[in-house]
């Protein structure tokens, strides 16, 4: 079982205590996105393994505004030579640019992709393991006037003993305080972050543009 692999304290933790943690994390992550997630883990293997190729596209772009730069100051009639010159550099950078830009970006793709499964995927079975884990165990008892009935026997579905709050619903207790506490104290602030993201793209098609602009001005 996965519980002979945890550590002591965890294991012998009290299960609502456990189970509150859990749903605290599960409901940040919830709350941060899948896809803002998938982002900051491509931040961390693009700086592990692709360094050189980001330094390399940061480059090429600095040489292409300084290349630009010059072409626009000769002229194309009295300068021909160092004019065409300049040009076949320009195409020669813009080439390579592009290429690299192009692998990268499809790294890009598959990386987020794979990343958002597999977020996914362990946000769930920890969602799963968590209930059945602790399908048959009370989280606490309440007393007995505090609820009686149906509303009683309903706080310890599905498995719980008669009298006690289950799983099930303390996750959705815990879930649902979490997630108007995070509301309440964060408010914006966490969109902000994500709509960070979107900078990287929008200066990518920013430079995009600029290099059609080159080839469009120098013909």
């Amino acid at each position: 079982m996965i519980t002979a692999v945890l550590p002591s304290w965890i294991v012998d933790a009290p299960p609502a205590l456990l189970v509150l943690v859990a749903a605290i994390f599960i409901e940040l992550v919830s709350w941060i996105g899948f896809s803002l997630i998938s982002e900051q883990l491509f931040a961390l293997y693009r700086w592990l393994f692709h360094r050189a190729a980001y330094a390399r596209t940061s480059a090429l772009q600095a040489e292409l505004v300084d290349l630009r730069r010059d072409l626009k100051s000769m002229s194309a009639m009295d300068e021909f030579a160092k004019w065409a010159r300049t040009r076949r550099q320009i195409d020669a950078k813009i080439a390579e640019y592009e290429k690299l830009s192009s692998t990268l970006r499809t790294t890009r793709t598959f990386f987020l992709l794979k990343a958002q499964v597999a977020t996914r995927a362990v946000f769930y079975l920890l969602y799963l393991f968590i209930v059945i884990q602790y399908r048959a165990a009370p989280m606490f008892f309440i007393p007995d006037d505090w609820f009686s009935g149906l509303l009683g026997a309903a706080l310890s579905l599905p498995l719980a003993p008669a009298g006690s709050v289950s799983v099930m619903v303390w996750v959705l207790a815990c879930r649902r305080v979490t997630r108007n506490t995070m509301q309440l104290v964060l408010g914006d602030k966490l969109d902000a972050v994500a709509d960070d993201g979107a900078g990287a793209d929008q200066a990518t098609e920013n430079f995009k543009q600029s290099l059609d602009d080159i080839t469009a001005k120098s013909s």
